[in-house]
């Protein structure tokens, strides 16, 4: 406005000194009108500082910035960066400046940035950025556009150190550490998913508990390393028999446990019988470089809908365990819950 005022002071004063309402044709007011003018741009602009502020922020805030500052056309192409942005990309103004922005972030598109919501994530060397975009017009649809690149490398790097952490303590809370099999706690969270699937989808379930016989004369006869070996041979044997959707636990000491999800009396104990012969033709003599002879005697129960009790599962596959023990070892008993 005090642009177009100065101006018009000077025109004005001019168009009156030509026009017939001059009553004195000797008298010139243009120089009146430039005059005026130039009060008008002091007061209007030149007081304010305002021909300074656009350098003085260029120089003193986005200079400043740490963070990379690039400014692009609407149609993509570079046409300002901070000492950042130059710092972390290139050394030289001509290095990025009247480069088109998929130069330097060639998987990421114009419109991404230009219609951007969310703050964008990008690659750039061995760097990892999120960029905040900002129009420099917003009434303007063709306006330059402001980028500022936030390096969230190390952030994110944390943040990954974290989840692997968390993971890593989620995997020992129900893993057992000499056998990598679940532990009893994860078995029993499993089986209490189990009986509600049985009760709403009217399934069924079985469970099969074993333990290695006479395991305390291997411990004493050949001492704890060779009695951990065997463990750790029995879980690899029950993991290669049991289905992908069962799962085996160690509960503890030489006692391992599996839960058979959608498996019958049959299917139960047809897959007890080969747990029990690859435990027993396993060749711990191979792996031990002394004659060794395992056997396991199995406990089988099975539980449905219409039987279902969750608090006596274990405990009738346990008295099928101890009947497979009283009955003379390296054997399958079954009973029903």
């Amino acid at each position: 406005m005090a642009a177009i005022a100065a101006t018009l002071a000077g025109v004005l004063a001019n168009l009156f000194y030509l026009s017939p309402l001059n009553p004195s044709p000797w008298l010139d007011i243009t120089t009146l009108g430039f005059l005026a003018g130039v009060v008008v741009l002091d007061r209007g602009i030149l007081q304010h500082g305002l021909l300074n502020r656009i350098p003085v922020v260029r120089d003193r805030v986005v200079e400043q910035l740490k963070d990379p500052v690039l400014v692009i056309t609407h149609q993509g192409t570079i046409i300002d960066a901070n000492q950042s942005a130059l710092e972390a990309w290139t050394q030289d103004e001509s290095g990025l400046l009247d480069k088109p922005i998929e130069s330097l972030m060639t998987h990421l598109s114009l419109s991404s940035l230009v219609d951007q919501v969310d703050n964008a994530v990008v690659n750039i060397n061995e760097n990892t950025f999120e960029i905040a975009s900002t129009p420099l017009d917003k009434g303007n649809p063709g306006s330059d556009i402001a980028l500022v690149f936030r390096d969230v490398t190390e952030r994110l790097r944390a943040e990954r150190k974290l989840l692997t952490a968390k993971n890593d303590l989620e995997t020992m809370a129900h893993t057992d550490a000499l056998t990598n099999m679940f532990n009893r706690r994860f078995f029993m969270q499993r089986l209490n998913e189990e009986f509600e699937r049985i009760r709403r989808h009217n399934s069924i379930l079985s469970v099969l508990i074993f333990d290695l016989d006479h395991f305390k004369r291997v411990n004493d006869g050949n001492g704890h390393d060779v009695g951990d070996s065997v463990l750790i041979a029995v879980s690899n044997v029950a993991n290669q028999v049991k289905r992908v959707t069962d799962v085996s636990c160690r509960s503890g000491g030489e006692e391992f446990a599996l839960l058979l999800p959608e498996t019958d009396k049959q299917g139960a104990i047809k897959l007890a019988h080969r747990l029990r012969h690859g435990i027993e033709d396993y060749p711990y003599a191979d792996l031990l470089n002394i004659p060794l002879k395992v056997t396991a005697s199995i406990g089988v129960a099975t539980i449905s809908k219409q039987s279902a009790q969750p608090e006596n599962i274990l405990k009738v596959a346990d008295q099928a365990l101890y009947e497979a023990k009283n009955g003379g070892r390296n054997m399958v008993c079954f009973s029903q819950a």
